[in-house]
């Protein structure tokens, strides 16, 4: 009986009518969670969003130190080669890196 309570209700003449909870389709594969879950993952996405927050305007401050935006600019066209794209200048400076690296096994 509860169960077709909460699935309908009982018009006023006696019949009983489904209800239809289109969100109901969707929602299967919380199933297996409960409010605690729940409230434990919102915790989790509000300091991962404050941490990237973080992180971003940390950036932001690194660039504001050096000089601002124009001044790292002008210290890539040194590094750029005639013709080279910063894709280019990126790929080229990357392989010598992963070269110059002791491996370590």
């Amino acid at each position: 009986m509860r169960e077709e309570m909460e699935e309908g209700k009982f018009a006023a003449d006696g019949t009983y009518v489904r209800s239809f909870d289109p969100h109901d389709v969707h929602d299967r594969w919380m199933d297996g969670f409960d409010e605690k879950d729940i409230k434990m993952a919102r915790r989790r996405k509000r300091q991962q969003e404050r941490q990237q927050e973080e992180k971003m305007k940390a950036e932001e401050q690194d660039i504001d130190e050096n000089g601002g935006k124009g001044e790292l600019e002008r210290q890539l066209l040194g590094m750029l080669k005639k013709g080279e794209t910063v894709l280019e200048a990126l790929q080229r400076l990357g392989a010598k890196s992963k070269k110059s690296r002791p491996v370590n096994k």
